[in-house]
């Protein structure tokens, strides 16, 4: 069950993001590798649970063989006693009626322990992503965060992934109602910048603070909050344009939605769709 579950894992994740990724699949003309990527793992899935199936209905003909065999006794047994006077007729019948009421549970019990066994395998996966602890969690004593201004600090930050330091010893000042633009080549550490200050990542070395507050001390809500973020890639939930742009303030009044989307030059071509916001 585990190595079944394994590749029906690997062959369904590889398939989310082919899908999630369709245009790069098309522009460089891989729709043949990800279907021969996919049938692999699918096969794969589909050998391994061949003999486990074979076992399994093997074992429920035998089953159902003895059960009714079982049965068989139990009618002809009614059937002598009937007719040799040891029992009346409506004896009879509502010993036959209870023998096809047990029946019917006694058949079904298989099916009920196969799908028991396999929903503890499936389950096991849940359990274990769900026991898992976050790399970044708030300190005990963690306060509200409280911006009066907006002052950042960086100070003798450092950073890497693993032991490809990215950032080493990084200090600047992004003063309140200024604009800042960080520019690199890629791979330079920009974006790794912002994800330290949302603590996404906790820096090797180094104190980030706003208005003087160390983000460390901070609940990671309270910080995140604060911060208005616009994503490199495009991201949009299923429902209606009105809640993803209030998604992060999902009590946003419809004029706080119609600014949002002006400020960001989007309110016009909204506004030409037929259900509008909706």
């Amino acid at each position: 069950q585990a190595t079944k579950n394994l590749h029906m894992d690997i062959a369904s994740g590889r398939f989310a993001e082919a899908i999630g990724q369709i245009k790069v699949v098309k522009s460089f003309v891989q729709q043949g590798r990800e279907l021969s990527f996919f049938d692999k793992h699918w096969q794969a899935m589909v050998d391994t649970n061949r003999p486990q199936s074979w076992f399994w209905h093997t074992r429920d003909v035998r089953r159902r063989l003895l059960l009714n065999v079982i049965f068989l006794g139990v009618y002809l047994y009614v059937f002598v006693s009937a007719a040799h006077g040891q029992l009346t007729p409506g004896q009879a019948v509502a010993l036959i009626l209870y023998a096809q009421q047990i029946r019917i549970p006694i058949f079904t019990i298989s099916f009920l322990v196969a799908n028991t066994e396999r929903a503890v395998a499936d389950s096991r996966d849940y359990f274990e992503i769900m026991s898992l602890q976050p790399a970044i969690a708030d300190v005990p004593d963690a306060t509200e965060l409280q911006v009066k201004q907006g002052r950042i600090t960086f100070d003798k930050v450092t950073f890497g992934y693993g032991d490809h330091p990215v950032l080493k010893n990084i200090s600047f000042t992004v003063e309140a109602d200024s604009k800042v633009a960080l520019v690199g080549e890629s791979g330079e550490g920009k974006t790794t910048l912002t994800n330290l200050l949302l603590r996404l990542y906790e820096p090797n070395k180094g104190v980030i603070d706003i208005d003087g507050t160390n983000i460390q001390t901070v609940t990671q809500q309270s910080l995140r909050r604060q911060i208005g973020v616009v994503f490199q890639e495009p991201a949009l939930f299923s429902g209606s344009i009105k809640e993803n742009i209030s998604y992060a303030h999902n009590k946003a009044s419809m004029a706080q939605i119609v600014a949002a989307a002006q400020a960001a030059n989007a309110h016009e071509f909204i506004d030409k769709l037929e259900k509008g916001y909706d």
